[in-house]
This record gives structure tokens, C-alpha cells and sequence, in this order.
């Protein structure tokens, strides 16, 4: 089973419409702040895998309290993992990508596995996201991330590294 987030309402209506139109029983998208549904709405240890590919990366300074990745999000991701789930990081910004990779580095729930290799289009909807598609073909960088979750895990755990 697969649960997409998304905040913007639109992308995830149009998301959802094109899971309909392939008659994927098995996916949803749900509408809403993630911090909420990965806080309140998802049991811990139940997620095997969480894929956070091209998330905004908020560009001014006064927006970055709005970012996906900060100080609690490793941790909100480290309650809902099962033990050696994974988390899949992409983005094409270099600097969002590095500070993220800081983020997971540290925690102490997660080992950093080697990146994924990127693998050859063989057609225009093989990509996994639109801004894959559009980056690949102007021919700019992917930065990739994985990152598992410890087997053990105690309440310190869910805590940043000092």
C-alpha cells in the first residue's frame, strides 16, 4: 500500500485523479501538512519505506521555518519506520539537499546507505517526478540520498545527535 502527502491541494487532487485513471487500488493521497499526519495519523513502526522526492526547498531565508526537513522531521520519520525502513531523499538543489543530509546524518535512528545510481529513461513518462523529468533533460544533477533505520531504537533515539 502507498500513501502520497501533499500540502498543495491542486497537485494532490491531480495526483489522486491520475492513481483513479490507472485504477490503482492500492494508492492514496492525502491532502494536508505531513508533520500533522506523520505525528498524529500513522501508527509507529508501520511504514517500510518513506520517499521525499523534490520538496520545496523554500528560498528565502524568512521561509525556511516552512521547509520539510528541520530539526524534527528525522525524528518524526525515525517514530513511523519499521526497523531497517528506509528513507529515499531526492532533489535537484544542492545546498537543500546537503543541510537535509546533515539533518539524517546526525540522528541517531539512521545509517547512510550509498546513494542510489540514477538509471537511463527509456521513455519521456519514465521519471519519477515531473521535476525529475525537466532537470534529467536540461541535463543538471539529481542529489540522491538513503539513509535506514537503526534495527533498535530507544526513546534517546528519536533525539538528534548532539
Amino acid at each position: 500500500n502507498f500513501l502520497g502527502l501533499e500540502i498543495d491541494y491542486g497537485e494532490g487532487r491531480r495526483t489522486a485523479t491520475r492513481l483513479m485513471k490507472q485504477n490503482l487500488p492500492n494508492a492514496r493521497v492525502l491532502g494536508g501538512d505531513c508533520r500533522r499526519v506523520l505525528t498524529d495519523m500513522i501508527a509507529a513502526e508501520t511504514v517500510a519505506a518513506a520517499h521525499i522526492y523534490f520538496p520545496d526547498p523554500w528560498w528565502k531565508t524568512r521561509h525556511h521555518k516552512r521547509r520539510l526537513f528541520n530539526d524534527e522531521f528525522p525524528s518524526m520519520l525515525a517514530r513511523i519506520l519499521k526497523p531497517d525502513g528506509l528513507v529515499h531523499h531526492w532533489t535537484d538543489v544542492a545546498d537543500y539537499f546537503c543541510m537535509a543530509a546533515g539533518l539524517m546524518d546526525l540522528h541517531p535512528a539512521f545509517t547512510r546507505c550509498a546513494s542510489p545510481t540514477e538509471r537511463e529513461a527509456t521513455n519521456d513518462m519514465d521519471y519519477h517526478t515531473s521535476f525529475e523529468r525537466k532537470k534529467r533533460k536540461l541535463g543538471l544533477p539529481i542529489y540522491r540520498g538513503l539513509w535506514q533505520r537503526c534495527k533498535r531504537m530507544s526513546d534517546k533515539d528519536t533525539a538528534p545527535k548532539e
